[in-house]
């Protein structure tokens, strides 16, 4: 079996998708299509245990963050599975303080 592969092509992408998530008249529509889905695989630790790269997580984090929380939003967010890795993440030892505390914010505004 190939050993797993860093997320080269997650690190190459991660400009790109975070100009779109910066785009808040769009999110609604990046909902409807399965955004928050998508952004739960990217956020899935690899199946050894070990993190996704680092940018990506705190980029990703800080992305999310950014989506206004109602109805629409948290049923998206529950269906996609997301909170869990954003759960894993604010108690991973190996995860910086920084985006521990952007974890546990994102979970807080999540159940306000």
């Amino acid at each position: 079996a190939t050993p797993p592969q860093p997320a080269v092509h997650k690190v190459a992408m991660l400009a790109e998708v975070n100009t779109a998530l910066q785009k808040r008249h769009l999110h609604e529509a990046m909902m409807d299509l399965g955004m928050f889905t998508t952004l739960a695989a990217w956020l899935k630790p690899m199946d050894d245990g070990s993190l996704v790269n680092l940018q990506v997580r705190t980029t990703l984090l800080r992305s999310i963050s950014l989506f206004d929380v109602d109805e629409t939003v948290l049923g998206s967010l529950r269906s996609s599975g997301i909170g869990k890795y954003v759960k894993l993440l604010s108690l991973h030892s190996k995860e910086t303080p920084a985006n521990k505390r952007q974890a546990v914010a994102l979970m807080e505004k999540w159940t306000r």
